[in-house]
């Protein structure tokens, strides 16, 4: 049996940008709290998308996990404006 998802979550790219922009703004508690509504709300939607087997959410959140991670990390590695400039010199 073959498990079709329609829009996975790494492919929803305002969702993983969003979810970004907001946790490089929040800290401790509050990020906590941000980041597991955000999965809370796309179990969620998932389940009513019709995909009910727990494996393949926690693949989708994982991998939905990792996509933000990276965007992270490469908005913090990639130099911006005037600092990029500046590190050629």
């Amino acid at each position: 049996m073959a498990i079709i998802i329609a829009f996975p979550l790494t492919a929803r790219t305002q969702l993983v940008r969003e979810t970004i922009l907001t946790l490089q703004n929040r800290h401790g508690l509050a990020a906590d709290r941000f980041w597991r509504s955000v999965l809370n709300r796309q179990t969620g939607i998932l389940q009513v998308s019709g995909v009910l087997n727990a494996e393949e959410i926690d693949r989708q959140l994982s991998a939905f996990a990792s996509a933000v991670i990276t965007g992270m990390q490469d908005d913090f590695l990639e130099p911006s404006g005037d600092d990029a400039s500046e590190m050629i010199k």
